[in-house]
């Protein structure tokens, strides 16, 4: 029985065959710490600007009653999205494995897809 890389090729063959798409290199690209950062800062100033747009409490906040907010949400969001992340990790490594033909995630990518998650499902 062929392996899954083994069908992966032979279907990228085939697609590349019958179609004018370019071959690129899989798994190339890596999630870094320099992406999670950008990405929770990218949450980060989203947040705040839908706090300061959307929500009536933010007319009568000082602006250092402001920052502490900001400044404390952040601290939580960043500590919970850090243990999150290491329960998925470890329940990925648990389950995945052994139902499908999957690699293990490293931290970094969990905390990719928590942060994801996160800011797809944020209002």
């Amino acid at each position: 029985m062929p392996h899954v890389s083994d069908l992966d090729k032979a279907l990228d063959e085939y697609v590349f065959a019958t179609t004018d798409r370019k071959p690129t290199k899989k798994g190339t690209g890596k999630i870094t710490l320099g992406f999670n950062i950008l990405l929770f800062t990218f949450i980060t100033v989203l947040s705040l600007l839908q706090f300061l747009v959307a929500s009536p409490q933010a007319r009568g906040i000082s602006l250092m009653g402001l920052v502490l907010t900001c400044t404390l949400d952040t601290l939580r969001f960043a500590v919970v999205a850090l243990i999150s992340a290491f329960f998925v990790k470890v329940f990925w490594e648990r389950l995945a494995p052994s139902l499908f033909a999957v690699r293990a995630l490293t931290y970094q990518e969990a905390i990719a897809c928590v942060l994801m998650i996160g800011l797809l499902t944020s209002n």
